[in-house]
């Protein structure tokens, strides 16, 4: 790891064939984060498919222009689907019912578990 990526309040690795990444506490994800974030996600998945876990429970702020970019295709380039983890219920409901009107890029869906996340993610594994 180089000092720059230590600078960086996001961690991301691959477990399982499912990527994840999870923040230090406070963090606001601005563009630059979310760029570092892909340009990472790139380099550890090569040009594989994932599904992603990003547990966003620690996160105080998500600006929309990372928002914009991770919705992008540019954003989602190599991943098969992604799994959200946040701390509230009301906001999971909120969000997931959102995400069947809207019809994302990528199959998506707000969990407030990492273990249900990550098994819902399991159909997403190893897909052309």
């Amino acid at each position: 790891m180089t000092v720059a990526e230590n600078l960086h309040p996001v961690h991301i690795w691959l477990e399982d064939d499912i990527l994840h990444c999870s923040f230090d506490p406070h963090t606001k994800v601005t563009i630059d984060i979310a760029k570092y974030m892909v340009s990472k996600r790139m380099e550890i998945a090569g040009n594989k498919l994932h599904p992603i876990c990003g547990d966003y429970r620690n996160v105080s702020y998500l600006d929309k222009e990372a928002r914009d970019y991770f919705s992008s295709e540019e954003g989602q380039t190599n991943l098969t689907a992604g799994a959200l983890i946040i701390n509230s219920s009301l906001t999971k409901v909120i969000v997931n019912f959102y995400l069947t009107l809207t019809k994302p890029r990528l199959p998506a869906r707000m969990f407030t578990d990492l273990k249900e996340a990550t098994s819902w993610l399991e159909q997403y594994k190893n897909k052309p």
